[in-house]
């Protein structure tokens, strides 16, 4: 893994990604194999030539053609697009993906219920499937399953539509009867997420239909579906997204009002709302976090609980 844990950008290392990086990963693979012979290696190139390209992955495939005896599979992926290099180039190793289903525009991660984004995904599977053979969809919690649904569902079946992925998921975990409303209401979810993450203001009537239909979901399931995880993660978002834009809507005219504080901390929109505070407090109760201490912000504690806590 080349970046995260950090890289040398000293002249002797430089780049990173095709030079010392690739001499730690044999190191590593010549230890484990003392210990464990049939270790496979997958060797991710997350984050190569950003943010300047410096001839990584480039510089990779050669060492590669000279020898390809330390690399099972390669790991490609990337925080925006796919990387263009490996779809411009020769295949020369297994790629698997790694998609960054967790952390994508909003944060603390899960802070506000259920975070998919459908569509998003099925550009980028679409945009790469060709070349892969697989791969490991970065989790960091329960907030994402449609998004780790759909995306090992790919895994499978290659040409596989996300409608078809989510169709099967919501009656086989809510209700057959509420497919239809429920792709709509997470459609009204993405196109907001998505907005606010290139700087547009929400759009007001997609959050209220998408929590209106919310309420009507929720008055169609049987009990059983209507008190379980997967469902009340994902209608706390619809509920939470129409309290927050609602807010933010009422207070843009002030200049502090800013589309930052829709992606990161917006809780502090709802420290009055009793209602939010129950629904963050619920969200709490199925992540097992623990409460915010005034330091832990990546702990996912529910956001509203920032605030709340803080004014207490």
């Amino acid at each position: 893994w080349p970046y995260d844990e950090g890289g040398c950008g000293c002249k002797d290392c430089r780049p990173w990604g095709a030079n010392k990086y690739c001499d730690g990963c044999i190191g590593v693979r010549e230890e484990t194999l003392k210990l464990y012979p049939n270790a496979k290696f997958i060797v991710s190139t997350w984050t190569f030539d950003m943010p300047d390209d410096e001839g990584e992955y480039e510089g990779l495939y050669k060492r590669l053609k000279g020898d390809m005896s330390w690399v099972d599979y390669l790991m490609v992926d990337a925080h925006g697009d796919f990387p263009h290099y490996p779809l411009e180039h020769e295949l020369i190793k297994p790629v698997v993906n790694f998609p960054e289903i967790s952390m994508w525009a909003l944060s603390p991660w899960g802070g506000f219920g259920a975070s998919p984004l459908p569509e998003r995904f099925q550009k980028l599977w679409d945009s790469s499937k060709r070349i892969l053979s697989g791969g490991m969809p970065y989790s960091e919690g329960i907030y994402e399953d449609i998004s780790k649904i759909q995306c090992v569902s790919y895994y499978w079946e290659p040409d596989r539509n996300y409608r078809d992925i989510l169709a099967e998921y919501i009656s086989y975990e809510y209700s057959n009867e509420v497919v239809d409303d429920v792709i709509e209401m997470i459609a009204c979810i993405e196109k907001n997420h998505t907005a606010v993450s290139d700087g547009k203001k929400p759009d007001l009537n997609l959050a209220l239909h998408g929590k209106t239909l919310a309420d009507s979901v929720n008055e169609c399931l049987c009990e059983r579906a209507k008190k379980a995880w997967r469902w009340r993660i994902l209608y706390i978002r619809g509920i939470l997204d129409y309290k927050r834009y609602s807010r933010y809507i009422e207070n843009d005219n002030r200049e502090s009002e800013t589309l930052d504080k829709l992606i990161k901390f917006s809780g502090e929109y709802l420290i009055e709302d009793r209602k939010a505070q129950e629904l963050f407090k619920e969200l709490q109760g199925y992540y097992h976090c623990v409460p915010y201490n005034g330091e832990n912000a990546w702990t996912l504690p529910p956001l509203g609980g920032f605030y709340w806590l803080k004014k207490s």
